[in-house]
C-alpha cells in the first residue's frame, strides 16, 4: 500500500514539474509575442510619423509655390480671389496633417507639444494671408505666406528629429 501512495505521489510531482514547465515555455511565448507587438506597433507609428513629415514636407512646396504665385500680384488681379482659395485648400491640408498628428501623438511621445505649436502657427499665418489676399495686398499676403512656410519647415524639422531619435 505504500508503495501505491509512493508512485502516486510520484506521478503527482512529475505531473507538477511538466506542468510548471509548461508555464514557463507559454511565459515565454507570450513575453515573445508581446515583444513582436511591440515592435510592429513602432512600426506603424514610424510609418505614420513618416507619412505626416512627406505630407509637411509637400504642403511647405506648395505653400512657396503659392507664395511665389501671390508675390507681385497687381492689386486689380482677379488672381486674387484664385490664390486665396489656393490658400484655403492649403489650410484643409494642414488640418488632416493636424488630425493626423493628433493620432499618431495617441501612440507615442514623439510627437511634440513643439511641433503642434509650430504648426499652429503654420496655420495662423495661412489665415492671415487668406484675410491679405481678400483684402488684396499681396505684400502681406506673401510676407504671410513666408511665414507659414517657415513654421511648415520647422515642424518637419522637428519631426525628422524624433524619427532620427527612435531609431537609435
Amino acid at each position: 500500500e505504500s508503495d501505491l501512495k509512493q508512485n502516486k505521489n510520484q506521478g503527482a510531482m512529475q505531473k507538477q514539474e511538466k506542468l510548471k514547465s509548461n508555464m514557463k515555455k507559454m511565459g515565454q511565448k507570450m513575453s515573445q509575442l508581446q515583444q513582436s507587438m511591440m515592435q510592429q506597433n513602432q512600426m506603424q507609428t514610424f510609418t505614420d510619423m513618416m507619412k505626416i513629415l512627406d505630407n509637411l514636407i509637400s504642403l511647405s512646396k506648395q505653400q512657396e509655390e503659392l507664395r511665389k504665385e501671390s508675390q507681385n500680384m497687381d492689386p486689380n488681379s482677379s488672381a486674387f480671389n484664385e490664390n486665396a482659395q489656393k490658400q484655403n485648400n492649403l489650410q484643409q491640408s494642414l488640418d488632416r496633417v493636424l488630425l493626423q498628428m493628433s493620432e499618431v501623438s495617441q501612440k507615442t511621445f514623439a510627437i511634440t507639444p513643439e511641433m503642434g505649436k509650430a504648426l499652429g502657427d503654420a496655420k495662423r499665418e495661412m489665415n492671415s494671408a487668406i484675410q491679405s489676399m481678400q483684402n488684396r495686398n499681396s505684400g502681406i499676403a506673401t510676407m504671410n505666406q513666408g511665414e507659414a512656410m517657415k513654421f511648415l519647415n520647422e515642424a518637419a524639422s522637428m519631426m525628422k528629429g524624433s524619427m532620427e531619435s527612435m531609431m537609435q
